[in-house]
């Protein structure tokens, strides 16, 4: 009987599931938001006229499981968006915010701080 304890408690770990949590995001150069979760699916948050908002655009992140919604807040500078209008690199600075439909939230900056 001890033999088996082992076995049981191994079995009953692996039978866990964990949800997946969001890792990293990437921009296109249009603005529609990719999001990798800790188990490699992608989700993507379509920029369009429909999820625009006063300071970026929101929405539900589409292609993956769980359903998380997203919002993306971008701080205005002029500049930065024009640059990246000529060049063809993203065009905003500010947050993204992903929640899950229990209350976590994730945050992550746009650009990602440099680290030393």
């Amino acid at each position: 009987m001890r033999h088996l304890l082992p076995a049981v408690l191994l079995l009953a770990a692996c039978a866990t599931t964990v949800t997946p949590r969001p890792t990293e995001i990437a921009f296109a150069p249009n603005g529609d938001l990719t999001v990798r979760l800790s188990d490699w699916q992608r989700c993507t948050g379509i920029r369009h006229a429909a999820t625009a908002t006063g300071s970026g655009w929101a929405g539900q992140l589409e292609g993956c499981e769980p359903a998380y919604s997203y919002e993306v807040a971008l701080e205005p500078n002029p500049i930065r968006s024009a640059l990246g209008r000529m060049l063809g690199f993203f065009p905003g600075m500010g947050q993204v915010i992903l929640r899950d439909g229990t209350g976590h939230s994730w945050r992550f900056d746009v650009p990602p701080p440099i680290e030393d």
